[in-house]
């Protein structure tokens, strides 16, 4: 097996301009493995560079996981990336080039500090707008009040979908004239 003609073959099935040309690479690189007896993730272990180290990148929500692989994509250049789930919602660990393996986790810390800080922000926006815990005057003197069924209901429905939602009241029995 030559692993310099397989690893051209690799090359061309990746960044191939022409989807044909990529689709025949790929189709012939899985037809000579196949007769090796070697599975694609046993050739990728053999060919990938040497110069490549796992990083583990924490994240427990599904958009930090996607901000994990969009700033190692962004950094590296390419979308060839090798990554692997931790545990369920724990992170993401990626295979990237080591010089920059520092320059990806410092980055997506620092764009997650900023998101989680903007998330916070718009959080209480949207409860100073909405006025859900009164006013926001640290003078004004308001008495905590009873919500009525209809205000109860309001309150519950901007929790569950944070839209702006009209409600209507509704019709009882004598009402429908």
């Amino acid at each position: 097996m030559n692993l310099d003609l397989l690893k051209k073959i690799l090359a061309m099935s990746r960044d191939s301009a022409n989807e044909h040309e990529q689709g025949n690479a790929k189709r012939l690189l899985q037809a000579v493995l196949d007769k090796e007896g070697i599975s694609f993730d046993e050739f990728l272990e053999k060919v990938e560079d040497k110069e490549k180290i796992w990083i583990t990148l924490k994240g427990k929500n599904a958009w930090e996981r996607k901000l994990a692989v969009a700033v190692a994509v962004s950094i590296c250049q390419t979308y060839h990336l090798r990554n692997r789930p931790i545990r369920e919602g724990t992170g993401l660990r990626i295979q990237v080039p080591l010089d920059k393996a520092h320059l990806i986790k410092d980055y997506f810390e620092e764009i997650k500090l900023a998101w989680r800080q903007e998330l916070k922000l718009f959080e209480s926006a949207y409860v100073y707008k909405h006025r859900l815990y009164g006013s926001s005057d640290p003078d004004a003197e308001e008495k905590p009040c009873k919500l009525s069924r209809d205000e109860m209901d309001r309150l519950i429905g901007m929790m569950h979908n944070m839209d702006d939602v009209e409600y209507r009241k509704k019709l009882g029995e004598g009402d429908a004239n």
